[in-house]
């Protein structure tokens, strides 16, 4: 599965996006359990959630929550807005 797959659907009233399985928690977990991180480690992370978010954007997509608690990290650390 790719970074951007994902799966769209109705419940009766309720619509729900469902995304790959990313086993490295939020960056907000990650975070707080990780303390200070070096400022290339940030700048990585930075530049990834940049892509996506342009990528949302070149689609159309607006992303109401951008929060460290939305932020998810693949087990390589890999960051993805979701």
């Amino acid at each position: 599965m790719s970074l951007y797959d994902y799966d769209v659907d109705a419940d009766g009233s309720v619509d729900y996006m469902v995304f790959e399985y990313l086993g490295g928690g939020t960056l907000a977990e990650y975070l707080r359990t990780a303390g200070k991180r070096p400022l290339d480690e940030v700048l990585r992370l930075g530049r990834q959630l940049c892509r996506d978010l342009a990528h949302l954007h070149g689609r159309g997509l607006i992303h109401r929550d951008v929060s460290p608690e939305n932020v998810w990290l693949d087990e390589r650390h890999e960051a993805s807005m979701h």
